[in-house]
């Protein structure tokens, strides 16, 4: 019974809200109770792509076929096998699209005829901010320097021990852990000199947005930054291992650009 009762004033107590949220001006201290903006509902998402669906059903075979198989080479495979479809096959996959996409329109049309003006507004914003960071990306930002466990990696990987890049990057940091002072000044003034390489490039680039009128873009990379670095605790040079495994076993830090590198650094020298 008390719950009954609990229940039918909740109730009431959500109806009146909404209710004063239509009647009370948006100004003042009412607006952080009656006056906040629900968020946009989620927009209904676009159909996959004829490939997507091809994908999907070859995947699930050759998943059966070949249970170990690596998502590169069954990507590898059916991107292949797709190429050389015949194209009476490829239009089921296609027709299927046309058919979803043209259900995707008219749930889009309701979807946002449902929007209030505020919510429009909201998702406009959020669709600047995305288009602001894809364009950072594409405006060619330096590459971020290299610090001195990364040259020293480019410079040994090749004859590093083990059968796998995580492998060699673990021995890699065994062997830079038992390097001397010393032994390791050579890399430390590679990485000092990355560092400046990165700060002049930077400087250059931050000059070349605002005369291109794209200062948004320096605000965007300032705003991303300090997210990215919001709760972050410094790592300790015991942890190096850990975070090269991690890290440095990235496209942008692979063993094979930083050994480009490396090569560029000592013919300058």
């Amino acid at each position: 019974m008390a719950a009954a009762l609990l229940g039918q004033v909740l109730a009431y107590a959500l109806h009146t809200q909404r209710l004063l949220r239509c009647s009370v001006p948006c100004s003042g201290p009412a607006r952080r109770w009656f006056c906040q903006e629900p968020r946009p509902p989620s927009a209904p998402k676009p159909p996959a792509r004829a490939f997507i669906r091809f994908y999907v059903d070859q995947a699930v075979t050759m998943k059966k076929q070949n249970p170990g198989i690596r998502v590169s080479e069954m990507a590898k495979k059916v991107a292949h096998t797709w190429r050389n479809l015949p194209v009476s096959e490829k239009q089921a996959y296609k027709a299927a699209e046309e058919m979803d996409m043209q259900v995707y329109k008219e749930q889009l049309a309701l979807y946002k005829a449902q929007l209030t003006p505020s919510q429009k507004a909201a998702l406009m914003e959020e669709r600047i901010k995305k288009k602001a960071s894809r364009e950072l990306k594409r405006k060619k930002k330096p590459k971020k320097p290299y610090n001195s466990f990364n040259f020293f990696m480019a410079e040994r990987f090749q004859e590093a021990k083990g059968t796998s890049a995580p492998a060699k990057i673990k021995w890699l940091g065994d062997e830079w852990q038992n390097l001397s002072s010393s032994e390791k000044q050579n890399y430390v003034q590679l990485a000092e000199d990355d560092k400046i390489r990165y700060a002049n490039e930077m400087k250059l680039w931050k000059e070349q947005m605002i005369e291109a009128g794209r200062e948004d873009l320096l605000s965007s990379e300032k705003r991303f930054r300090m997210l990215r670095n919001k709760g972050t605790k410094p790592v300790k040079v015991s942890e190096v291992k850990t975070v090269m495994t991690s890290k440095t076993a990235k496209a942008s830090s692979s063993p094979e650009v930083l050994a480009k590198v490396v090569k560029t650094k000592k013919s300058e020298e």
